[in-house]
């Protein structure tokens, strides 16, 4: 049989003692050699395998790395899923430098009720009967001069009733006396009365021998008087007569509203300034009916429509932001130097620039390295700048990946 050609890996390496550059694409079916080449992966924590063709972590943490020929650096990763990223300047699991993609879920508060006010609320719709005009005009109208106010109005205690009147069919004039002047006259009246009787004659006989005789005595009992005073008494001195309306004939009995049992005072709503007239839109032709969808029927309780008594919190909105961690572990304590800003945007792809002591990392929205999200990040190593870089899984906030496409040096 013709013999099979071996398939081409697309990993590219220089094959000097140590590496100048690398492409790894993880296009072969195990991860022992870094690429093409004949230097080897270092499983500083094992967990990381080809799968799918893509590199795959099987644990948090998992990290390889090889030796390259110079701490300064251009790394490349391509679709690094949340939590991988480039690892560089790596001494053991206990000391590099890395780069790694992170995912945090950011909400919204929003606010929502949480109980209705209660109130008399419409519970039940369907068609309402209106009235429409085939001709529309003015017709007048009058509105009050300074607003309405509040005015005395007199009410009777007990309801109105029929009083009588007296009537005249015959009205005129009737004369009284008067008086133009008065004067004083002295009286006399006696001060200290006393009494005694005297008899007179009640019947008379007549005698020849001896002419008339009283035959019967009537005793009659009579006041005198000791002594007397002087009083004075107001009298008319000039009486004349003058006349007033009276009805002269035909007086009658008539009946009017009244009220017997007193009157009192209660305030209504009135006009103090009077009414002016206006005219307004109205029908002037003929009306007809019609049917309009609308509330029939209102019921009471808490509803939406009363308002709000209370309200509550919750997240909302929530979207996954991407970020950048640029890290370092020195002694197994791992610092986070700096991330860049939480976007919405999606990283894929990451590039870091070690040059001596000082390195860089950007972020970026596509694969080819040219759309940059957010801003560069850059901080300075001091220590240990070893020439071992690779591949880090990490913990990634909110949504954990595993995977990465591509991991380039050069």
């Amino acid at each position: 049989m013709p013999r099979v050609p071996r398939r081409r890996h697309s990993a590219s390496v220089s094959r000097l003692k140590a590496l100048l550059s690398l492409v790894e694409d993880f296009s072969r079916l195990t991860l022992v050699n870094a690429g093409a080449t004949s230097a080897k992966w270092k499983h500083i924590v094992p967990g990381w395998v080809i799968a799918a063709g893509k590199g795959t972590s099987t644990a948090i943490g998992s990290l390889i790395s090889t030796t390259f020929a110079s701490a300064s650096v251009n790394i490349t990763a391509k679709n690094p899923a949340a939590g991988v990223g480039p690892a560089f300047w790596v001494t053991d699991s206990g000391n590099y430098w890395s780069v790694t993609r992170n995912v945090v879920n950011i909400c919204q508060s929003c606010t929502a009720c949480g109980a209705y006010n209660s109130c008399v609320y419409c519970s039940s719709y369907g068609e309402i009967a209106q009235q429409g005009c085939t001709q529309s005009g003015t017709c007048p109208a009058s509105v009050c001069n300074g607003g309405y106010s509040n005015c005395p109005v007199e009410g009777c205690n007990g309801g109105y009733s029929s009083c009588p009147q007296q009537g005249c069919s015959n009205p005129g004039t009737c004369p009284q006396s008067g008086c133009s002047f008065y004067t004083e006259e002295a009286r006399t009246s006696c001060n200290s009365p006393y009494f005694y009787s005297v008899q007179t004659c009640s019947q008379y006989a007549y005698y020849y021998k001896y002419g008339y005789a009283c035959f019967a005595w009537t005793t009659t009992p009579v006041t005198g008087c000791g002594s007397t005073y002087t009083y004075y008494v107001t009298v008319c001195g000039g009486a004349f007569t003058y006349y007033i309306p009276c009805c002269v004939s035909g007086a009658f009995m008539y009946y009017v509203t009244c009220c017997p049992g007193g009157t009192f005072t209660y305030y209504q709503s009135c006009c103090p300034g009077g009414f002016y007239n206006y005219t307004v839109s109205c029908c002037t032709g003929s009306t007809f009916t019609y049917y309009t969808y609308g509330c029939t029927g209102n019921s009471y309780g808490a509803h939406s429509s009363c308002g709000c008594a209370s309200y509550y919190t919750y997240n909302c909105n929530c979207a996954d932001h991407h970020r950048i961690d640029l890290s370092k572990k020195v002694n197994n304590v791992e610092t986070v130097i700096s991330s860049t800003t939480n976007l919405t945007t999606e990283i894929k792809g990451i590039k870091v620039i070690t040059s001596g002591d000082n390195v860089t990392a950007s972020a970026y929205s596509d694969t080819n390295f040219t759309s940059q999200v957010s801003s560069t990040l850059s901080s300075t190593n001091t220590g240990q700048k070893p020439k071992e870089h690779g591949i880090i899984s990490k913990a990634s906030i909110a949504s954990q990946g595993y995977t990465i496409d591509e991991f380039r040096v050069n």
